[in-house]
């Protein structure tokens, strides 16, 4: 459990992991599943959504590009064990490999909107404001990961990056250049995507 007295430096720490978890490539490997495949075959089988619903997840999943970068598949706080004062992922069984979307997305999700369960709180030992700080926390120091990498290797940014990443600075949380050499495209994490697309 998290003692909430270093919940921020927690938070920084597992910035510092998810910035290296999703700067490891998977090219030349087949043992690693694609993250966007298995969503695609998950969405299809469901008999819980809707035809229409399938229809809105996988025209979203198709804008989604299939990279070579290392997912955890089960991206949360809980499964970071420290020891002797280093931090390890655990719990690898869901590993896969694709955008920093669905990590980012899945912690999103368990921070501010399964932290409202009673039964969320008890097993993650945090009230649902104190998780939902862990995330901003989490999400400023990802974003500010992303703005030292680019200051370390400037040719990253090509053409309108980055004016669009000043025009709408206010408006994200972090941000993810996944391919080869920062190069592949502009991932932005946001509370609200349907608003943030309609701006």
């Amino acid at each position: 459990s998290i003692n909430p007295e270093h919940l921020d430096d927690y938070a920084l720490q597992m910035a510092t992991l998810a910035k290296k978890l999703h700067a490891t490539g998977t090219a030349g490997t087949k043992a690693i599943p694609s993250m966007k495949t298995l969503m695609t075959e998950a969405v299809a089988q469901s008999a819980m959504l809707s035809a229409k619903a399938q229809k809105r997840i996988q025209d979203f999943l198709d804008t989604v590009e299939d990279t070579p970068t290392l997912l955890h598949g089960d991206f949360t706080f809980s499964n970071i064990i420290l020891s002797q004062d280093k931090a390890y992922w655990i719990d690898l069984g869901r590993a896969t490999h694709g955008s920093p979307y669905f990590d980012l997305g899945h912690f999103y999700l368990f921070c501010n909107i399964f932290g409202r369960q009673k039964r969320v709180q008890d097993i993650a030992h945090m009230t649902d404001q104190q998780m939902v700080r862990f995330w901003d926390t989490f999400a400023k120091a990802y974003a500010d990961s992303f703005r030292a990498q680019v200051a370390m290797f400037p040719a990253m940014i090509q053409g309108c990056v980055a004016s669009y990443i000043a025009q709408y600075e206010h408006q994200v949380l972090a941000y993810k250049m996944p391919g080869a050499g920062g190069g592949g495209y502009l991932a932005c994490v946001v509370d609200d995507a349907t608003a943030f697309v309609k701006s």
